[in-house]
């Protein structure tokens, strides 16, 4: 029969006796090795820390009553011009609903802009007579789900892909998006409370593991870890199940001061060894394995803790063993709190899927079946469905929607079950009195476990850190400064004294520092889907973040002021002698920061504003834009229309432009000579007169409500508006595609076989100067004509070692010999006879359909 020998590998042959039944077996080996796994280190540390505090857990009862959630789309009625099947009566231009196809066409400029929309309508018109009335399309993602999930068991949800097993983990976490035309249905109580009421926080008792991995990649894994912990719980192991007293609270700050907690996950997920490597991405930094970045993402939600868990496919990317011991971890830790854990995976195996108490079958929004995991064969048997020999129960289990039988058939089947009437009838009675109320502790009853200060020091030493790392983005912006400085400097080489000249030095000098500030709504926008994560799991206030961010940008705009506006100043003979003095220059630094922390505040609105990049680019072009028309310099204050003046007050720029010319000529250096520059410049009042100096301040005032509104404003956006990532397009199932050239030619070419010897490589620490192994003398030999296959646990170093055979390491240490056909590896001529399929989606979005084409 079916099993793993990985997992076979751990149990104690003499303490299992097979019963004969895959399933059967499975569970009996899984219970043998939950006894085992109290003898582990991992099991220890974590008894020690509940039982040397005396936690004492409380019941919990999640209960879904009901349950749906309908999506109603709109689309523009299609003409049909040709009569159905030949049938008179069926009258020509009939207004018939938009069929329904697999195929979906490739958005473009044209038909997915207003313009279009316009055009269809239009013609619609004028073919009918008549205005066109949206056909309503209603999809129901989940009919009536009900479910019972009961303190200290682990849940396994089982579906194909796109059955719904996501959408039903974000209703239980109420991360569902609602609206008029999404509708959430049905009732949910955790202990006799539903997330509508205010006296607690429901994404405080029910947390979500999403399925993507969405991570800051100059992070270390224990960065993330302890930067969760510190968030949610207050960077405490302090618990609302645990008595205060001194005792507990001498325990607790030893605890604190030794992360035991971070350290604790660390090691059950198996991260300890790469607790100091940056968590990377799979573009531009080096970090983690797949596996191991699934692992993070996995335990940075369980250091931020909950009572309730829904975790989303976290298997994916990780081998059976890893999956195996992270379930039956997870598995331990609910029995020992008392908590309830829902898992997602897809097909597991039998040893895996025996770790978990009952299962959950969903098929296309529905439940097929919800119980006990060792009465699921009995049960669809006793429908007239047997599992065959040598085939895995839960791939099994997963093909039953293939049956004779529909979604509903088995739907309505389960529901008339003993199982399914249990269900109904516990749902349909009251709480009892362990499950019928919740601790009202600050934990649960409180969204944020922090302070203001605290948070916002957490925010911004934490992006302070992101920025610090990001040393080629450091670099060049350090080089560029001091280029462009020198260049300018030297162009206006003490032309400072010339008004016509000084003028434009000081319109480069802001326009180079509020351009300067571009590059970083581009790194907002990317990391925008890290800031959907954190703020719905509390991990701080959106507006304590914006200003952390906005905080830890101020380094940089000093770097830029130093290495580029000190330079200008001082070669192009600005004022600050002669009758001018020293404050002259410490006020033309304060515009040019004020210039800068302006536009990288009012800029970053766009990045939660904007879709994505390329409309964030539109949006701050045309800002960009309106700032430079209406500044005062390309058109003067007294030409612009007066139906057009107020841009020019509300315009920041204008303002700081203003404020460094009267800073100039309104300085003792140029005397009335600078005043009528002013009045040239058209900045005098209605007297006639050239503004003073206290419009300087003025000036800086007006940045700073400036500054204030963007904050405030991109805080509310970002609570307010989201957007998702969506699915990249699949080829349609009944597509054919013929490849052109003939498919049985025998074309002649040289056979290649690669053999490699004693390879090492070594890289240096993301943090230290050690360099750490990744790969240690490894031989091998691939002969042409065979296909072979490349395994490892998560972190082995698979890709590591096909990206060093390829060529495509650029940095680390690599020594040993490959040879190709018995000689050295030569670049050019590898590169051509070799190709890479890498396991990084590259595929441009816009082609999806063309980029599928090609591959197959």
């Amino acid at each position: 029969y079916y099993y793993n020998a990985s997992f076979a590998s751990t149990l104690s042959v003499s303490s299992f006796q097979s019963t004969g039944s895959v399933m059967q077996d499975a569970i009996l080996a899984a219970k043998i090795l939950k006894e085992e796994m109290e003898k582990q280190d991992v099991t220890k540390k974590f008894h020690y820390f509940y039982e040397t505090l005396e936690a004492e857990f409380p019941q919990w009862e999640l209960r879904v009553v009901n349950g749906s959630y309908d999506v109603t789309t709109y689309s523009i009625p299609k003409i049909d011009s040709k009569k159905k099947g030949g049938n008179d009566d069926v009258p020509p231009d009939e207004e018939t609903p938009r069929p329904k196809t697999k195929a979906q066409k490739i958005p473009t400029v044209f038909n997915g802009g207003c313009v279009y929309v316009l055009l269809q309508r239009l013609l619609y018109f004028a073919r009918t007579g008549k205005q066109p009335k949206p056909v309503e399309c209603s999809h129901s993602i989940l009919k009536d789900i009900n479910l019972r999930f009961e303190s200290g068991k682990m849940y396994l949800l089982l579906g194909a892909p796109g059955a719904g097993k996501s959408t039903l983990l974000k209703y239980i976490s109420n991360l569902l998006h609602e609206g008029k035309h999404h509708v959430v249905g049905g009732s949910l109580l955790l202990n006799g409370i539903s997330p509508t009421d205010r006296h607690f926080e429901w994404t405080n008792l029910v947390c979500l593991v999403d399925q993507l991995d969405n991570h800051h990649e100059y992070l270390t894994v224990k960065e993330t870890f302890e930067y969760a912990f510190n968030c949610r719980k207050g960077g405490t192991h302090r618990s609302p199940y645990v008595t205060r007293n001194t005792k507990n609270d001498a325990i607790i700050a030893n605890f604190d001061a030794e992360k035991f907690f971070v350290n604790l996950c660390l090691e059950a997920l198996g991260l300890k060894r790469v607790e100091d490597t940056f968590v990377g991405n799979d573009v531009n930094v080096r970090g983690v394995s797949g596996g191991e970045r699934k692992r993070v993402t996995l335990g940075e939600l369980l250091c931020a803790g909950a009572p309730v868990f829904c975790m989303d496919e976290i298997s994916t990317g990780l081998d059976a063993a890893t999956t195996f011991d992270i379930c039956k971890s997870l598995a331990q830790s609910a029995a020992t709190t008392n908590s309830i854990r829902i898992v997602s995976l897809l097909a597991p195996s039998p040893e895996i899927a025996a770790l978990f108490d009952e299962m959950i079958l969903i098929d296309e929004g529905k439940i097929i079946y919800s119980g006990p995991v060792s009465e699921t064969l009995s049960y669809f048997s006793s429908l007239g469905y047997e599992m065959p020999e040598r085939i895995d129960p839960g791939e099994w289990l997963l093909s039953l929607s293939s049956k004779d039988r529909s979604p509903e058939e088995f739907s309505a089947a389960f529901k008339s079950s003993n199982q399914g009437r249990i269900i109904q009838e516990k749902n349909s009675t009251t709480f009892g009195d362990a499950t019928n109320h919740i601790v009202d502790e600050t934990a649960f009853s409180s969204r944020y476990h922090t302070s203001w200060y605290n948070s916002l020091w957490l925010v911004t030493s934490h992006e302070l850190t992101l920025w610090r790392r990001n040393t080629p983005r450091i670099r060049a912006r350090l080089i560029q400064s001091v280029v462009m400085g020198l260049f300018i400097g030297t162009v206006f080489y003490k032309q400072g004294d010339n008004p016509y000249s000084g003028i434009g030095v000081l319109y480069q000098v802001l326009m180079f520092l509020a351009m300067g500030s571009l590059p970083v709504v581009f790194s907002q926008v990317d990391n925008r889907p890290i800031v959907y994560k954190h703020l719905d799991r509390n991990f701080y206030r959106a507006l304590i973040f914006v200003f952390g961010r906005c905080i830890a940008t101020i380094p940089a705009i000093f770097l830029d002021i130093i290495l580029y506006g000190v330079v200008v100043f001082f070669l192009s003979g600005m004022a600050y002698n002669d009758g001018a003095t020293f404050w002259n220059f410490v006020i033309f630094l304060l515009l040019l920061f004020m210039t800068a922390f302006t536009t990288a505040s009012f800029f970053s609105i766009f990045s939660a504003l904007a879709k994505d990049t390329p409309n964030a680019t539109a949006l701050m072009t045309l800002s960009i834009l309106l700032m430079i028309l209406f500044s005062g310099f390309t058109v003067q204050p007294a030409v612009i229309p007066n139906y057009w003046i107020w841009l020019y007050w509300l315009n920041y720029f204008a303002w700081m432009l203003r404020a460094v010319l009267i800073n100039q000529y309104g300085s003792g250096k140029f005397g009335e000579e600078g005043e009528l520059i002013l009045i040239g410049l058209g900045f005098s009042d209605k007297d006639g007169q050239a503004y003073q100096f206290i419009w300087v301040w003025y000036a800086v005032l007006f940045a700073c409500g400036t500054i204030l509104f963007s904050l405030f404003a991109n805080a509310m956006v970002l609570t307010r508006i989201r957007y998702r990532a969506k699915a990249t397009s699949k080829l349609d199932d009944d597509s054919s595609i013929e490849i052109a050239g003939d498919a049985e030619g025998d074309l002649p070419f040289q056979r290649a076989n690669l053999t490699f010897t004693n390879i090492y490589y070594s890289v240096k620490s993301s943090i230290s100067k050690e360099r750490i192994e990744l790969l240690k003398g490894v031989d091998g030999y691939f002969a042409a004509g065979k296909m072979t296959a490349l395994m490892g646990s998560s972190g082995a170093g698979k890709t590591t070692l096909m990206d060093v055979l390829s060529l495509r390491k650029t940095k680390g240490k690599i020594k040993g010999e490959i040879m190709v056909n018995g000689h050295p590896q030569e670049s050019g001529s590898f590169r051509r006879c070799m190709g890479y399929v890498e396991q990084v989606s590259c595929t441009p979005a816009l082609f999806p359909m063309l980029a599928q084409t090609c591959v197959t």
